[in-house]
């Protein structure tokens, strides 16, 4: 019989699974307070099947969640199971419902990427404890579920996958089940079938169901209803019928009725809990996630694998460099069992029979096999078709001191023969037979011929463009730098070696052992790369913090994305710790595959770019500890940065899962839990303004007072501001950036609207945007000012931008005069006829030897800068004097000088300038000024055209003027390259090689940054699927769809830019005065515009193509596609 229940009277009362107390729950305080629960209690005793009914607004939901410790109520207590669970901890909590509680759910909440198989065993899963397959088959075979155990959620219809949700509730034997609205998703005969198992449960298992629903047919199946109205129990019925609940529902107001008693029909409880640990299952649950939905870590794996490839390719680069330079300098020596060396010696004091002559002193000649004196000179080389700088090496006579063999040809036995490498003839344009004129630094010239082409690889890293190979000989009378010995026997070193160091201190001289030589010559060479490797580990490590900020921002978003199935691992007893380690095994599992992957990439790349360049000649080589531990780096450097975002996925409470909206999150990634919102923006924005602060004002302070040190810590401290103020800054700026889309049409409000909305997350974009942007504009303008100070320096210092002549003065070549107006880097040429001065006052190393007659209009390219007036003062000519021979020889501005050319006196007024020293000391005068000499047709007979001066065109590249210069050049062997660009060659390649090996590694982080940028938009579109396909039903086309990705891609990217530039290009600047402002007076300032202009358009187009994936996925969303369950 069904009716109203009444008291129990005097009736026994059975043990209650749950007991709520006098139980109230209220939101908000003062006039806005609302009343939830208003003081409920109830028990529900064990092994009943009890309904919660009521219209929307009752409070049954409220109910049900403060029943189930998922929320907290304003007073009165909870007890299930005989614990008051309003005393326990977090942890305590967690344990409480994945031991004692099982939930069903309106929405199912299986986990998407597990089968339906891992979603019932996951209470276990939680546990790391080893369960029953047969006994969840059994259950599975009783819900009609056995045939889907291996399917996901998914590929099941909605009665089956709640059918797996309450197999899942009921695999734990929980001392009562949960079930909230399990009904509400499901059709009319599915509904039927659930509660009909529902009904089973309570009857044959004996399992306590406490269930809320709104439908009196379902609360006809329980066994008992408490009716629920405005936050009280309005009535309390005992074996509903669907009447009973639809005639206390239809009351205008119902009494409250105190909860009738019943009787208990079995014990629901845990038999033999164990302490759960659960984090290993973490592992198992995130490499499903991971298997699930790879797409969404490709911006994590990417950035990983290229941190991983610099970090890899830069050990590679070290080792393996190093070991070429070791087999550079190791190769002459391998041959040698003794070198006797000069030490700290003087080789120039040192006559040329000094090796020879210790090695009688020790009298060890029946021990020596053979010996050979070493000379090396540097020479200028003219071939057919190119001229450079060489180092000329002797080569040993005797076959067992040669460490390198013949490819052709025979060895030189003569001072005019030469062997050289392939590469060398190639370059030279010779072949074997072919002839080379080498000039040494006096002038002396001596046309050789290649008697062989030798197999080296290699040329030794000594600065010069060639390395030739010649007979002892060559070198005339000079005296050898080191004498090789070998020996008849190998085991005599030690000996031989001791005796030679005995005889060798008497001339202040000493020997080694060729080993010894080595070690020493690999150390001192190791550093060569030193530079290379610091530049590349810099900008790794740059690369590394950039992927940490993508890692960051793409977590970020996934936990958000996440908060539901969070949410339910929490509601079905996960703890806090388990959802961090699920959060650090995803980005362990990860980092592990992104560094393996980015590792082989480092390493075979690395070596392969070894071997393109040429220095990859000493093989493969890269510290194995090394290698470890930057690649143990990225993975604990991935792990960390996840870690960060980890307080955001523990902070999610249970209570969501039962929240449709939060699902998606909140772009802003601020995650509200019992009451709070926990965003740091305002304390993270404040420091980070501070220290950007102090960044600029060390920044200010280094570039004023050229302290390096200073500069780089300010630089460190802005780029920390930067990264920690910039997302807030950005977050807020967002309504200007939302008006200012706004008048992009339909497109650029949607775009606005999504940015606004997720706010946090575009400025984390925006900032990992800007500060590769930055760190490239500070490269190109420091680069800029840095090539222009530079030149402005060499132009100061060296007015002749280039100059052709010839040491003896002799007159140049007609082909070269012919040829000179053809070097279009220059603005024109000027040539420059010469004279010996026979006598002038001594002012020892400054005197000048020569008279320089240079063009009128010369005068004024070249001497525009010391006010020449190039004419008559008082009746004498003016002529350019060096200030530093003015100075010895006592004369100042204005006085006159008496030189004597061509046995005739000559007088001029001395009038100070640098130009004088282009490229020799001399003193200079203009054809308009010989012609008022007296004695001028004497002197014009004896000049000679043996000088070209060359002024660069305004912001050219030196290097290439240098290679014109130098390609003129090889028309006349007698003839010498001088001038700025001399000295300014050497250093602008080094310069640009740099600066090219800099360009590579940041554009590897912008890479980085634009795929954080597509990752983040594919992530947008995932999480905005209801919305997008809410537009497409409303009549939204695919053209505005697809250009609203693309706006807030190319504005994300835009912004950061422009960022990027107004940081980066101050920075760059301060940095390079910095570095070399106190080294001249010639400090230029240059943007590098042209970068500027270049850099732009390919970063937005970068943007559009890191937009096009996630854009063609958007518009595939189906208008009916996120509308469905």
């Amino acid at each position: 019989m069904t009716g109203i229940a009444g008291t129990n009277g005097g009736m026994t009362v059975c043990p209650a699974a749950v007991e709520a107390i006098d139980v109230r729950k209220t939101y908000g305080s003062g006039m806005a307070e609302t009343v939830a629960v208003a003081g409920i209690t109830a028990r529900f005793e064990k092994g009943r099947f009890t309904a919660i009914v009521g219209p929307s607004g009752s409070g049954k939901t409220t109910l049900l969640h403060l029943l189930a410790g998922l929320d907290t109520p304003t007073s009165g207590r909870v007890i299930i199971d005989g614990t008051d669970i309003s005393t326990l901890s977090d942890d305590a909590l967690s344990d409480l419902r994945r031991d004692q509680i099982g939930f069903i759910f309106q929405d199912f909440n299986l986990l998407p990427y597990l089968t339906a198989e891992q979603n019932i065993e996951l209470p276990f899963t939680l546990r790391c404890r080893k369960h029953d397959r047969q006994a969840i088959r059994g259950i599975a075979r009783e819900l009609g579920i056995e045939n889907r155990l291996n399917h996901k959620p998914q590929e099941m219809s909605g009665g089956q996958r709640q059918r797996v949700a309450v197999a899942r509730a009921l695999a734990g034997n929980p001392a009562v089940v949960f079930a909230d609205e399990p009904t509400g998703a499901l059709d009319v005969k599915s509904s039927r079938q659930l509660l009909v198992i529902l009904r089973d449960m309570a009857s044959r298992r004996g399992q306590t169901i406490v269930m809320v629903t709104h439908d009196p047919n379902a609360a006809a199946y329980a066994d008992r209803a408490l009716v629920v109205r405005d936050g009280l129990i309005a009535a309390d019925i005992a074996h509903p019928t669907a009447a009973d609940v639809v005639r206390v529902l239809e009351q205008d107001a119902g009494s409250f009725l105190p909860p009738a008693g019943g009787v208990a029909t079995g014990d629901g409880g845990w038999s033999d809990a164990i302490p759960p640990k659960g984090r290993c299952a973490m592992i198992r649950v995130a490499w499903a996630q991971i298997r699930h939905s790879p797409s969404r870590l490709l911006a994590v794996l990417s950035a990983v694998v290229l941190s991983a490839a610099m970090l890899a390719g830069t050990v590679v680069f070290q080792g393996t460099s190093t070991a070429s330079m070791a087999t550079v300098t190791a190769a002459p020596l391998k041959p040698v069992d003794v070198i006797i060396d000069p030490g700290d010696a003087d080789v120039k004091s040192l006559k040329p029979s000094w090796a020879e002559d210790v090695l009688a002193e020790a009298r060890v000649n029946g021990k020596v096999k053979a010996t050979a004196p070493y000379y090396a000179a540097t020479v200028t080389a003219y071939g057919a078709d190119a001229r450079g700088t060489a180092n000329v090496y002797s080569v040993a006579r005797d076959p067992s001191l040669r460490w390198f063999g013949l490819e052709s040809g025979d060895w030189p036995r003569s001072a005019d023969q030469i062997v050289i490498s392939q590469d060398t003839a190639g370059k030279l344009g010779v072949r074997v037979g072919g002839t080379v004129t080498l000039k040494s630094s006096d002038g002396t010239k001596h046309a050789v011929t290649v008697s062989g082409i030798n197999d080296v690889r290699f040329k030794p890293m000594t600065g010069t463009d060639y390395a030739i190979y010649a007979d002892p000989t060559y070198f005339g009378d000079a005296t050898p730098g080191e004498l090789f010995v070998k020996l008849n026997d190998p085991s005599d070193i030690d000996s031989v070696t001791q005796r030679l160091v005995t005889a060798a201190k008497a001339d202040g001289v000493t020997a080694v052992t060729g080993v010894e030589m080595i070690r020493q010559a690999s150390a001192m060479m190791a550093g060569g790369s030193t530079q290379l490797t610091v530049i590349m580990a810099v900008f790794a490590v740059i690369a590394l913090v950039c992927a940490m900020m993508v890692i960051s921002s793409t977590y970020r978003t996934l936990i958000a994305q996440r908060t539901r199935d969070i949410a339910m691992l929490r509601l079905i007893g996960a703890r806090r710790a388990n959802i961090r380690s699920l959060v650090l095994s995803e980005a362990l599992i990860t980092a592990i595959a992104g560094t393996f992957i980015g590792a082989l990439i480092g390493v075979g790349g690395g070596y392969a770019a070894m071997t393109v360049m040429g220095q990859a000649f000493g093989g493969f080589a890269a510290n194995p500890l090394l290698l470890a531990g930057t690649l143990l780096l990225t993975v604990a450097a991935t792990v960390s940065t996840a870690w960060t975002t980890v307080r955001h996925a523990t902070r999610i409470p249970p209570i969501q899962a039962l929240d449709g909206a939060a699902q998606s999150g909140d772009g802003n990634n601020d995650v509200t839990a019992d009451g709070k919102t926990y965003n740091g923006s305002v304390p993270r924005i404040a420091f980070g303004a501070v220290c950007a602060i102090a960044g600029v004002a060390l920044l200010w302070v280094g570039a004023a007072g050229f302290h390096m040190p200073v500069a780089l810590a300010g630089g460190l401290a802005l780029a920390l501001g930067l990264v920690l103020a910039l997302p807030g800054l950005v977050a807020m700026l967002m309504p200007i950036i939302d008006a200012a889309l706004s008048v992009c049409g339909l497109a650029g409000k949607l775009a606005a609207a999504s940015l606004t909305a997720n706010a946090r997350r575009a400025g984390g974009t925006i900032t990992a945007v800007a500060f590769g942007i930055s760190l490239i504009a500070a490269l190109s303008s420091a680069a800029a000012t840095g090539t222009a100070t530079i030149n402005a320096d060499l132009d100061h210092r060296y007015p002749v931008s280039a100059a052709l002549y010839t040491p003896d003065n002799s007159p140049l070549s007609d082909k070269i005069l012919r040829h000179a107006r053809g070097i279009t880097d220059a603005q024109a040429s000027y040539p420059i006829r010469t004279i010996a001065i026979d006598q002038t006052p001594d002012g020892a190393k400054t005197t000048p030897r020569i008279l320089d007659v240079i063009p009128d209009k010369a005068a004024a390219v070249f001497a525009k800068n010391d006010q020449w007036r190039a004419g008559e003062e008082n009746g004498v000519p003016v002529a350019l004097v060096h200030p530093r021979y003015m100075s010895t020889i006592g004369i100042k501005e204005g006085d006159t000088l008496t030189l004597t050319v061509a046995g005739i006196p000559v007088t001029v007024r001395a009038h100070a300038s640098q130009l004088t020293e282009s490229p020799k000391l001399a003193v200079i005068i203009t054809d308009g000024q010989l012609a008022a000499l007296p004695h001028a047709a004497t002197i014009e007979p004896a000049l000679k055209t043996s000088m070209i001066w060359f002024k660069a065109k305004p912001n050219i590249d030196r290097a290439k003027l240098a290679n014109q210069v130098n390609r003129l050049a090889v028309a006349d062997p007698n003839a010498t390259v001088g001038g700025g660009i001399a000295e300014s060659s050497d250093i602008l390649n080094v310069l640009n090689m740099l600066l090219m090996l800099s360009y590579a590694m940041l554009a590897i982080t912008v890479i980085i940054s634009l795929t954080g940028l597509a990752n983040q938009l594919a992530l947008s579109v995932i999480e905005r699927t209801n919305e997008i396909s809410m537009l497409r039903a409303l009549g939204t086309r695919r053209g505005v769809i697809r250009t609203e990705i693309v706006i807030e891609a190319l504005t994300l990217t835009i912004i950061g830019t422009f960022v990027g530039l107004l940081v980066g290009l101050p920075l760059g600047l301060a940095g390079v005065k910095a570095q070399i402002g106190g080294m001249t007076n010639q400090f230029t300032t240059q943007l590098p515009w042209t970068q500027i202009g270049v850099l732009i358009p390919v970063i937005l187009f970068a943007a559009f193509l890191a937009a096009a994936i996630p854009a063609r996925n958007a518009v595939r969303i189906q208008p009916a596609q996120g509308l469905t369950s």
